[in-house]
């Protein structure tokens, strides 16, 4: 069965910092502080088609409504304020929706987590040399409860210049916690001999059909020839912060050879040369 127009809007939605929905008149709407985007998934009033409410920056709503009318309209009630409706029927251009979704974003959230969204993460050479040795990350989740979860992922690896990604094989607590509505996780990569690795941050998504989930499962066929057949989901983390993992053990001057060496020595092993 394919994502329905209520799972795309609320990955997108989801995806931002610190977001929490909430029923609104029977309708899923989405919060940060305040309100930002109400989905109507079968349609409200006159529009009898599924479609979004979305704050909108200033002058957006007639610009928008000028040059997209068959795509954009004046909504009922939050028109006024500026509000932007955006018809979901027929084809949308799920990346235009996810645009206009950010900017009703950014004109609500307070400052700090508006200007947020907008930093680039770029995964460098030795971000995507650690993630593709190791293969081997530790994913910490918050349960709905509050408290922590933790989980290696034996399937991590990079998607693309931004996006981490692991495969659902047996990740029921993880996934269950990313669609509870808690996407923020963190991902521990590091090389255990060297002891230095890095700490990936950002919201996750999970796809259970659909593009994206099809991309991911010939991904890790042709990587590794995983079996489809074993895995339940796709998990994309958008990395949007990133630090360097590295070992008190170079607090003393060691260079990473002289650890490499004592952390070969401890574990009784030996590079193969």
């Amino acid at each position: 069965m394919a994502e329905t127009v209520e799972d795309r809007v609320r990955v997108i939605c989801m995806s931002l910092p610190e977001v929490t929905e909430k029923l609104s008149h029977g309708a899923p709407a989405f919060f940060v502080r305040k309100q930002f985007v109400m989905l109507w998934p079968d349609g409200h009033h006159d529009h009898h088609f599924p479609h979004l409410w979305c704050a909108a920056p200033v002058g957006a709503q007639a610009e928008l409504i000028e040059t997209e009318p068959e795509r954009f309209f004046r909504p009922p009630y939050v028109g006024g304020r500026g509000w932007l409706g955006v018809r979901l029927d027929g084809r949308p251009d799920w990346d235009e929706v996810a645009a206009v979704c950010r900017d009703a974003y950014r004109t609500v959230a307070p400052k700090k987590l508006a200007e947020s969204i907008d930093i680039v993460v770029v995964l460098d050479q030795d971000m995507r040399r650690v993630v593709e040795e190791q293969r081997l990350g530790y994913v910490a989740s918050v349960c709905p409860d509050g408290t922590p979860n933790l989980s290696p992922k034996g399937t991590t690896a990079v998607w693309d210049d931004d996006h981490l990604v692991f495969a659902h094989l047996h990740s029921n607590r993880t996934v269950g916690n990313i669609e509870a509505g808690n996407p923020i996780v963190e991902i521990n990569v590091v090389d255990p001999i060297k002891r230095k690795g890095y700490r990936f941050k950002g919201p996750a998504t999970v796809h259970r059909e659909g593009t994206l989930y099809e991309a991911g499962l010939r991904f890790y066929q042709q990587r590794s020839g995983l079996d489809p057949c074993r895995i339940e989901a796709i998990v994309i983390i958008s990395v949007e912060q990133v630090a360097p993992l590295v070992s008190p053990a170079y607090d003393d001057g060691s260079t990473e050879d002289e650890v490499e060496q004592r952390s070969l020595k401890m574990y009784r092993l030996e590079r193969l040369r």
